[in-house]
């Protein structure tokens, strides 16, 4: 699933793409100096990861120019940046402070279900983009033109594809997603340009497009998730939600239809209250963070003391839980304030 911002700055790419495409064989003029920085600045702002990945494409056009059209892509790249300033300059100072650059390693690096598709999806596009390569310059005549044009993407597959870029700074943070849509693209133009003619195995080419598309509508059917339609154990979870007096928090497992951030949207909808964690952990702090994540630690490992004391470090005094989690929170001596069924809400504030 593709959020609108990285829409976005998809369609800002492929222009790029595009112009770059545009002047690779031709002398850099005036033209490309003004459209390149200002598509570049807007690729800038509008989505971090897929202006990393461009740059590995800016560099293989960097590479193929003459010196004079060379200080002209750094002087449109300089002009783009400092037309971007007056919101790159706050990005760079918050992501120093902030927790903006989210580590998002786990989605490639750890096998879990959840991640399946990510996972199966970036081994096989960075293989597949390899190997298309490589056929595309088989027959060329500028061999070395295109190795150079197209070499930091390819580069950038291979090393993707045994999870080297996870050892890259910066790069290593970007998720799933930009990569799929930034090697899709490369994928695509390679199939294009092939001179099948030179391959004995032609003839079964479009059969292994059409398969290749019918299994990746497949696979968008599987592994997208659907509407979820409210449980019974939603509802109570709402119920419960409406005596709570406190900052608070979820804690432990629920089940799979009750989703965790969906309850805290609402909470601070509809009842105006503060949690402990949401969605935005960009505005945040990573010791903040670290501190939060405290609280899952000692739950864990069936600590009461250390889970309290973990709370109150960071100003939550109520806790959500399900089940299994009700009767720990309860063995802990916490202040049972209301309960629905398997739905508990606790208060580590002793009762008045």
């Amino acid at each position: 699933m593709m959020r609108l911002p990285a829409l976005f700055s998809v369609i800002i790419m492929l222009i790029l793409i595009l112009i770059l495409f545009y002047f690779k064989d031709r002398d850099l003029s005036y033209k490309f100096i003004a459209l390149f920085s200002f598509f570049y600045s807007i690729l800038v702002i509008s989505h971090p990861p897929e202006f990393i990945l461009f740059n590995f494409l800016l560099l293989g056009f960097f590479l193929i120019k003459s010196n004079k059209d060379k200080i002209k892509i750094i002087y449109a790249s300089l002009i783009g940046l400092l037309m971007s300033s007056f919101w790159l300059v706050r990005f760079i100072y918050y992501s120093t402070k902030n927790y903006i650059l989210m580590d998002y390693s786990v989605q490639l690096s750890e096998f879990n279900v959840f991640y399946l598709s990510a996972q199966l999806t970036n081994f096989i596009l960075p293989a597949a983009l390899v190997i298309l390569f490589f056929m595309y310059i088989r027959n060329k005549e500028d061999k070395l033109n295109d190795i150079l044009f197209f070499g930091p993407v390819v580069l950038l597959a291979f090393l993707h594809f045994f999870r080297l870029t996870l050892f890259i700074p910066i790069v290593g943070k970007i998720y799933s997603a930009p990569y799929t849509a930034f090697f899709t693209f490369f994928i695509v133009l390679f199939l294009i340009k092939i001179d099948f003619k030179y391959f004995k195995f032609r003839s079964v080419v479009p059969y292994f497009i059409i398969s290749g598309s019918v299994l990746f509508i497949i696979s968008g059917f599987i592994f997208t998730e659907r509407f979820l339609v409210p449980s019974d154990v939603d509802y109570r979870i709402v119920d419960v939600m409406g005596n709570i007096n406190e900052r608070y928090t979820f804690l432990g497992d629920f089940p799979a239809t009750s989703y965790g951030k969906a309850f805290y949207s609402y909470g601070a909808v509809y009842y105006n209250l503060s949690s402990t964690s949401g969605w935005a952990h960009q505005f945040t702090t990573k010791d903040y963070l670290d501190k939060s994540s405290n609280i899952n630690k000692y739950f864990g490992i069936n600590d009461c003391v250390g889970l309290k004391s973990s709370l109150i470090e960071v100003n939550t005094y109520e806790v959500v839980g399900y089940n299994n989690t009700c009767k720990f929170l309860d063995s802990c001596s916490f202040n049972n304030v209301y309960s629905n069924n398997d739905i508990c809400l606790y208060s580590i504030k002793s009762p008045i």
